[in-house]
């Protein structure tokens, strides 16, 4: 009877667990997006009004957007330095794919921060203002989402995760 109990015990705690940790997702999706619009702003910023090299603006770009998203903008600053011969936009793509399973991430915002890259260093300076304008504003529209989806979500996953653990537990015994 004891192992039955401990069973059941194992069985509500995992799938508990497992429902927190879907909803847990949910919110770093969130912070992501947002993190990503604050690395995008900083970014901008440099670009307008430092007028600092480009590695240099996507080093600090990084520092201020923090999390892993800013892994992505210091890698890239780290490659176009690295003196590879890397345009802005190729050491933007190849950090994003090697930074890919990091991030929580789906497909509709990889491809924003994927067209954050293009021209990135190689057009004029109110284009690239322009298209990283462009990329925070999808940004932050596909973080409201996110937050609602994790605020409605969230508790279903939850919630989810304890009752079916219960549920399992009840038919076992």
């Amino acid at each position: 009877m004891l192992i039955k109990i401990l069973g059941a015990l194992i069985i509500i705690l995992s799938l508990g667990f497992l429902g927190q940790k879907l909803a847990n997702i949910l919110l770093q999706q969130k912070q992501a997006l947002k993190n990503a619009q604050q690395g995008l702003q900083a970014l901008a910023t440099a670009i307008d009004y430092s007028l600092v090299p480009l590695p240099q603006a996507l080093a600090e770009a990084g520092n201020q957007a923090g999390g892993s998203v800013g892994v992505c903008f210091y890698q890239t600053s780290k490659k176009l330095t690295s003196g590879l011969g890397l345009t802005a936009q190729e050491a933007w793509q190849e950090t994003l794919l090697a930074e890919k399973n990091n991030l929580p991430l789906n497909q509709e915002d990889w491809e924003i921060l994927q067209s954050c890259g293009v021209g990135l260093g190689l057009s004029h300076r109110e284009d690239q203002l322009k298209r990283l304008a462009l990329a925070k504003e999808k940004l932050a529209k596909r973080e409201s989402e996110a937050a609602e989806r994790s605020a409605n979500m969230g508790k279903i996953y939850k919630s989810m995760g304890w009752g079916c653990g219960l549920i399992v537990a009840l038919l076992w015994f």
